[in-house]
């Protein structure tokens, strides 16, 4: 046992227990609204957080992909006066994307094109010998086309381009009538659960399978305006999954928008392609020449966006929003003491019952409870006496 008193009660004052001094103030007003405030706050963390929420849930990212494949058939009448046919492989180029498909609706075709000498008609002369254009070098010669024009000499593909504005008098016929089978597989990988909208193989109109035509409907647009020149419309795919027991079965919802400004100087999606072939030459059949098809092609480039969250029980998250609950209790009562201390009209009176002031200096005759006066001394020594006599 050690032997120095101010040691000891140091000691000792460790193994003391201390608590908060609880004033009960008799105001059934102020109870009855400490007590409404609790009640909301239960309601907010109960009923809102944990059950509407669903904050006893842990979360798992999304990871997955969309492949696509289309059907049907259509007809063109082109700038030449020729009658095409397109079937679902001349229409998606490339035949293969990453989460997204282009579906040609609209295009212009420069047939038989080579390498060689021709006049750019986009060029009025005079002319720079080596300066670089859109279609080719020139070669400072003026070519004239008519006695009233002359164009620069280019060395590059002719004949040149024709860039017009498409017009619809060139748009594919019923590509809006395309089917698109699209099939979404996805990951949750905390879990490790493995979904997609396959349905066991069945096809459903909305699910995973799709008109052309549905893409540009469900964005708010009619297929009459984004025909002639494309449009960019954007699906997200929303998989937020529940994998409770109690929980219904995983399906994805589908939203579309357009990506594109339809009244910008350059609205919808083109770009330009080339069929590449080589034919005999005339004179010399054992000679080739390349040749090209130059395709300048209209669109709907849909793209596809996974998006979403799987959802299951943890009892992490429900203790973490309990707690968090707990902790916005005591809002209800620092309210409750403000009011009580500074605004209700007894509040001198609460304040002094709440508040005990100390002084920073310890007076004289102020009792050190570590350090024993010599009264307290004999008050406990006679303490004692009485204990050991009972």
């Amino acid at each position: 046992m050690c032997s120095n008193p101010k040691v000891a009660g140091i000691f000792k004052t460790l193994l003391y227990y201390r608590t908060v001094k609880v004033v009960q103030i008799r105001n059934m007003k102020l109870g009855a609204l400490h007590l409404f405030m609790q009640l909301l706050i239960f309601i907010y963390v109960v009923i809102y957080v944990i059950i509407i929420e669903k904050g006893y849930n842990g979360t798992s990212p999304i990871e997955g992909y969309t492949y696509t494949k289309l059907k049907g058939s259509s007809l063109q009448n082109d700038t030449y006066g020729n009658i095409l046919v397109w079937d679902a492989t001349d229409i998606v180029n490339p035949p293969m994307e990453s989460d997204a498909i282009f579906v040609t609706t609209n295009s212009l075709v420069t047939y038989k094109q080579s390498r060689g000498l021709y006049p750019d008609t986009a060029t009025l002369c005079p002319c720079t010998k080596g300066k670089t254009l859109e279609h080719g070098v020139e070669t400072g010669t003026c070519t004239n086309v008519t006695e009233s024009e002359s164009y620069c000499q280019i060395y590059g593909w002719g004949p040149v381009e024709d860039d017009i504005t498409a017009t619809n008098n060139t748009v594919l016929s019923a590509v809006q009538d395309f089917t698109m089978f699209v099939r979404c597989s996805v990951v949750f990988s905390r879990y490790k659960i493995r979904d997609d909208n396959l349905l066991g193989g069945n096809l459903t109109m909305g699910y995973n399978e799709f008109f052309v035509s549905d893409f540009i409907n469900n964005a708010g647009y009619t297929w009459d305006e984004v025909a002639t020149t494309g449009a960019i419309i954007a699906t997200t795919i929303s998989w937020n999954c529940e994998f409770n027991p109690w929980s219904p079965d995983c399906e994805p919802q589908f939203k579309f928008f357009r990506l594109d400004q339809s009244n910008s100087f350059s609205p919808g999606f083109n770009y330009r392609y080339g069929h590449y072939y080589y034919l005999p030459n005339q004179n010399d059949t054992t000679q080739s020449t390349q040749y090209r098809d130059l395709f300048k092609v209209y669109g709907i480039r849909i793209v596809f966006l996974l998006a979403g969250q799987g959802h299951k029980f943890s009892i992490i998250p429900l203790m973490l929003n309990l707690a968090s609950g707990l902790a916005l209790l005591t809002i209800a009562t620092i309210i409750s003491d403000v009011l009580t201390l500074y605004i209700l009209p007894n509040s001198k009176r609460y304040r002094s019952a709440k508040i005990k002031a100390v002084e920073a200096e310890k007076e004289k005759d102020e009792e050190d409870p570590m350090f024993p006066t010599e009264e307290t001394n004999l008050y406990q020594n006679s303490v004692n006496t009485l204990d050991k006599t009972a």
